[in-house]
């Protein structure tokens, strides 16, 4: 109710009007003014109501570095009410470790560039969270920085779900690879059983001929040559089972091919027939692990295929190449030139209502102990793995084959090669060698063949032992040959105190299996040279001599 009165004889003509002017205008704009104000609370409400219900944390930060208002994702975040986080420091609401963190992108954005920053973070409580933090400059028409906005998202839980799938196809990996050697844990003991048969056999006649030194000499090669069988089938084990991270390379497939029909051949009955054609000699950049696994599994399929009626093994390597019009739109690899790696059998074939579930995790028509699952969910990934594709031809009664394209390795891609080492006499020497081995058998024969070649060496079961000696008379040694796994004291121990002493001395590191040493960690221990047992006294003999003459003169 306004107090003007236009009817007030005591009022002025002046006042009248100008009274009067104020009476209309406010009777004229404050309903309209007031309609203004309630839809700017409306949208204002909508707005707060809207940024409360998005999953991502917003918030509006001062030139200050002062909080203007958060939505509710921000409240939670920082256990702490709006009212309570409003007004107060961008460092305080935060803490000290992440503003130090978050403070250079916090500049950028005041000087009006926009951000975008993924990384992890503290939480209140101490737990690390990873963060998405974009930060939107908020510039006036006059290019003034008046502040930004805080758009963060949670990526803690995608990133966890991330590292726990890469466990998980590792683990997939690993257990498939267990299910495969079970499978072949018959053929394998059965090549092992032949093998000693004969290096007993060859043994005992070497030593009825004890007299007769040609013919006793011809049975010794035969237990030598046995010797190395073994040594091979344990290599072709290791290769498969072992756990190994992903190093590609590029790679000939046949030699995989020959190592994996090996065990395939004596794990199988008779009644199934192995056909092997090898048709190139092009090269893949691959992880040897993986493909040796790949081939393994399908081979392994196909026999399980044929198990009860026999048949058919083949395997095909070729090269094509693979043109727009060979796969419909979308459905086959890149035009390019390919290698094709195909493995079929004559077996029971794939029934087309389960053709398309083939591929996924745990999916299988084996019998119960037969199989997990997971052998073509684990090709599958390979091959993508190594930038492949993969087609199944399969009919009920009449077999399936499997073919697997790798791209060709660019020629400039492939390692240089030298046609191979021509083999020349091998040199003497007469330097003193020292060599540890927890194996008292190895270090007797090393230490008689490495005499016949001029060296003085001085052996010891016992690494603290070996190191007391060397400690006393450092300048005795021109070499040092060791194993990794022996007792109170490891190979890499043993080899870091004696470079201590002697950094320039050569030392061979000599191991039969172990996880976590490999060539490329051994040398960047220190190691001069890696080699895995069994050695031959040739090969060793070379090393020791190649890295004796390499040594610079003082």
């Amino acid at each position: 109710m306004s107090d003007f009165d236009p009817n007030n004889e005591h009022m002025s003509a002046r006042e009248k009007f100008l009274g009067l002017s104020l009476e209309s205008t406010r009777k004229s704009y404050y309903p309209q003014l007031m309609d203004q104000l309630k839809t700017a609370k409306e949208s204002q409400r909508r707005l707060q109501l809207l940024m409360d219900n998005l999953p991502v944390r917003i918030a509006y930060v001062d030139s200050n570095q002062c909080y203007g208002f958060v939505n509710k994702a921000y409240e939670k975040a920082f256990n702490l009410s709006r009212e309570k986080i409003s007004g107060r420091s961008v460092k305080e609401i935060m803490g000290r470790d992440n503003y130090a963190r978050m403070k250079p992108y916090i500049n950028d954005a005041l000087s009006g560039r926009p951000i975008r920053y993924e990384g992890e973070f503290l939480d209140p409580d101490g737990k690390n969270t990873w963060l998405e933090v974009n930060f939107l400059p908020d510039i006036d028409t006059g290019g003034n920085v008046l502040g930004f906005y805080d758009l963060t998202h949670d990526l803690t839980d995608r990133k966890q779900a991330e590292e726990k799938l890469r466990q998980n196809e590792k683990q997939l990996q690993q257990t498939q690879k267990i299910e495969a050697i079970g499978t072949l844990a018959g053929g394998i003991a059965h090549d092992f059983n032949n093998i000693l048969s004969g290096i007993f056999g060859f043994s005992q006649l070497a030593k009825s001929h004890i007299n007769n030194p040609e013919k006793a000499a011809e049975c010794m090669d035969q237990v030598m040559g046995a010797a190395q069988k073994a040594a091979d089938l344990v290599q072709q084990i290791l290769t498969f089972s072992r756990k190994s991270e992903h190093q590609k390379y590029p790679l000939h497939m046949h030699g995989l091919i020959k190592e994996a029909l090996k065990l395939i051949r004596s794990s199988i009955p008779a009644t199934i027939e192995i056909k092997e054609s090898v048709n190139t000699d092009a090269k893949i950049l691959a992880d040897p692990t993986n493909i040796h696994q790949v081939i393994m599994n399908l081979c392994t399929n196909g026999y399980h295929a044929m198990e009860e009626t026999g048949g058919t093994l083949t395997v095909n390597l070729s090269k094509t190449e693979v043109s727009r019009p060979d796969f419909p739109a979308g459905s086959g690899p890149s035009p390019g030139n390919y290698l094709v790696l195909e493995i079929s059998d004559t077996g029971e074939g794939i029934h087309p209502d389960i053709m398309e579930k083939i591929f996924e995790p745990y999916f299988t028509t084996k019998g119960k102990g037969k199989g997990t699952g997971l052998g073509l969910a684990m090709v599958m990934g390979i091959v993508k793995d190594h930038n492949g594709h993969i087609t199944v031809d399969s009919r009920v009664g009449k077999g399936t084959r499997f073919k697997l394209y790798f791209p060709v390795v660019e020629e400039g891609l492939e390692h240089s090669s030298s046609g191979g080492e021509r083999e020349n006499d091998i040199k003497r020497g007469d330097e003193h060698l020292l060599m540890v081995d927890d194996e008292e058998t190895i270090l007797t024969s090393a230490k008689a063949l490495l005499a016949d070649y001029g060296y003085t060496v001085a052996t010891f079961t016992d690494p603290a032992s070996a190191f007391e000696i060397f400690e006393n008379a450092p300048l005795r040694f021109d070499l040092v040959i060791t194993d990794m796994t022996m007792p109170h004291m490891t190979g890499v121990e043993f080899a870091h105190r004696i470079l201590a002493l002697k950094p320039d001395l050569p030392i061979i590191l000599c191991t039969g299996h172990h996880d976590r040493v490999n060539r490329e960690t051994a040398l960047a221990e220190g190691f001069s040279e890696f080699l895995e047992k069994p050695v031959l006294t040739e090969k060793l003999v070379r090393v020791i001599r190649r890295l004796l003459d390499s040594r610079i003169p003082l």
